[in-house]
């Protein structure tokens, strides 16, 4: 179930919930090897919330699975240097990840609170939403301020589709060039490498 968590983290660098409601005026900024990165402007936001869409050739239940694997899903999350779960209690989890950052840019952490919710139809969301204030700040790390987001998990066959939406307030100062660099690259390189991992026999 920490996998999952992990997940959340990584999307973890988005915005809250109100404004990434209206994040409408979607324009794809990427479209390449299956994946398609979209991008939209926030209400009173300096960054971009992202969504990318991938199908995966394998069941949900893998997806499902690599991604509750809260230690083990860092190895493909875009840039993440360590990850654990927290706490995990019925459809809620809590999860603390650690970043690296390009220099000079100070490297983040971010604790998501995540919650999953299952629908009739098979398919599964995970909301995910920064809590700052869960753990005290670590030294040598910027406190990511706002995430919210979530991934969607859709059964079509034997194949998963997969949706991973976040809007981030990074925290601290982060260069127009460097943010602008994550929010395309933060999405492709997680939906990639967990695709990779699921297709795997």
């Amino acid at each position: 179930m920490g996998s999952f968590k992990q997940v959340a983290v990584v999307i973890g660098l988005s915005a809250m919930l109100a404004p990434l409601a209206h994040a409408d005026d979607w324009k794809v900024a990427k479209d390449e090897d299956g994946i398609k990165i979209s991008l939209s402007e926030v209400a009173g936001s300096e960054y971009k919330a992202y969504r990318g869409v991938t199908v995966i050739k394998a069941p949900l239940a893998k997806v499902e699975a690599l991604q509750e694997d809260v230690a083990g899903a860092c190895a493909w999350i875009h840039e993440c240097k360590s990850q654990k779960l927290l706490k995990h209690e019925g459809d809620q989890s809590w999860t603390y990840t650690q970043f690296n950052t390009p220099w000079p840019v100070t490297p983040r952490d971010s604790v998501l609170h995540i919650t999953t919710v299952k629908e009739a139809d098979g398919s599964l969301t995970r909301n995910l939403k920064e809590e700052p204030t869960y753990l005290p700040e670590e030294k040598g790390f910027v406190r990511v301020a706002k995430v919210e987001g979530f991934w969607k998990l859709v059964p079509k066959g034997d194949t998963t589709e997969v949706t991973y939406q976040v809007h981030t307030e990074p925290g601290g100062s982060v260069p127009a060039m460097v943010a602008n660099k994550f929010v395309v690259d933060a999405p492709f390189n997680t939906l990639k490498g967990l695709r990779e991992r699921a297709e795997k026999n």
